[in-house]
C-alpha cells in the first residue's frame, strides 16, 4: 500500500538540493547535446547491455569509456562527477551472482551528510520513464534520512524522478518519488544483499515502485507532468553510506530486464 512515509520531508529537501546543484552553470554545461544517448556497443561476455528496452541508458560498467571518474569501464558517456568528499569507483570487481554481472560494478562512498558524488548525462526527451538497477548497501549510518541512488529530471530539475535508500530507525527500505508523490517499498533491505530496484513513471498518469522484478504499488493520484531530459546516478547530501550499483537501465517503453537474486 502507498505510504506517505517518514522520510517525506527528509526526501524532498535533499532532492531539491540535488536539483539546485545540478542546475548550476558548471553542472549543466556538462550535459551538452553531444552527450545525448547513442546505441551502446555490443556487450562483452557476461555484460548486461545492450538491452532493447533500455533505449535511453544502459550502463553495466563493461565498456571502455572514461566514466568521468578516471576509470574507463563505462559504456555510456557521463559527465565528470560533482564531488564533495565522496568517491565514485566504477571499477569495483563484480560481486553480484547475476549471470550478466560482467567484471565490474560501481561503488559510491560518502562519509557524512554533506557529501555529494554523482555522474550525469543527457537523455532523449521522455514522458514515460522506466528505470531499473541493481543496488547493494554495504554499510550506512544515516539515522532516519535517505540517500538518492538515481535521479531523472526535466531541463530545470523540477519535476524529477528519484530512487532512494531510506533509513527508518535503522531499517532500510527503497523509496521512489516524482517530486510530490513519495512511495515506499513494503520490502526491507539487508546490507550486503543485492536487490533490483526501480520505478516506472507515465507523465500525469502513474508512478510505480519496482522491487526485485515486481511492481509493488502504482499511484495514479496527482502524478506530475513533464518531459525528462537528464539522468544521474550517485548520491547528494547523504551519508555516511557505502553502496554498490550495476546494470542501470532506463527506457521509455517496456521495463528493462534485470537480474533478481
Amino acid at each position: 500500500m502507498k505510504k506517505i512515509f517518514l522520510f517525506i520531508l527528509l526526501l524532498l529537501v535533499p532532492l531539491c538540493a540535488w536539483g539546485q546543484q545540478c542546475s548550476d552553470d558548471n553542472q549543466m554545461a556538462r550535459l551538452s547535446p553531444a552527450m545525448l544517448w547513442s546505441v551502446p556497443a555490443a556487450a562483452p561476455a557476461g555484460g548486461a547491455c545492450p538491452d532493447a528496452a533500455a533505449n535511453l541508458i544502459c550502463e553495466d560498467f563493461e565498456g571502455s569509456t572514461d566514466c568521468g571518474t578516471g576509470q574507463s569501464t563505462c559504456r555510456e558517456t557521463w559527465a565528470t562527477p560533482y564531488e564533495t568528499d565522496g568517491t565514485f569507483a566504477a571499477d569495483t570487481a563484480a560481486s553480484s551472482s547475476c549471470t550478466d554481472k560482467g567484471s565490474y560494478e560501481a561503488t559510491i562512498t560518502t562519509t557524512d551528510a554533506s557529501n555529494d558524488v554523482e555522474i550525469c548525462k543527457a537523455i532523449s526527451d521522455a514522458t514515460t520513464v522506466t528505470l531499473t538497477m541493481m543496488v547493494k548497501v554495504t554499510s550506512e549510518s544515516m539515522s532516519n534520512t535517505s540517500a538518492i541512488v538515481a535521479l531523472v529530471a526535466d531541463p530545470d530539475w523540477s519535476p524529477y524522478l528519484s530512487i532512494v535508500i531510506l533509513d527508518s530507525a535503522g531499517t532500510l527500505f527503497v523509496g521512489v518519488s516524482d517530486t510530490v508523490n513519495p512511495i515506499q517499498s513494503t520490502s526491507t533491505i539487508t546490507p550486503g544483499t543485492w536487490y533490483q530496484v526501480g520505478l516506472k513513471w507515465v507523465s500525469g498518469t502513474s508512478l510505480s515502485v519496482i522491487f526485485n522484478g515486481s511492481t509493488e504499488f502504482t499511484d495514479t493520484t496527482g502524478i506530475v507532468t513533464g518531459t525528462m531530459t537528464q539522468a544521474c546516478v550517485g548520491t547528494y547530501n547523504a551519508g555516511p553510506i557505502v553502496f554498490v550499483i550495476d546494470n542501470i537501465k532506463i527506457g521509455n517503453s517496456t521495463q528493462p530486464d534485470s537480474c533478481t537474486e
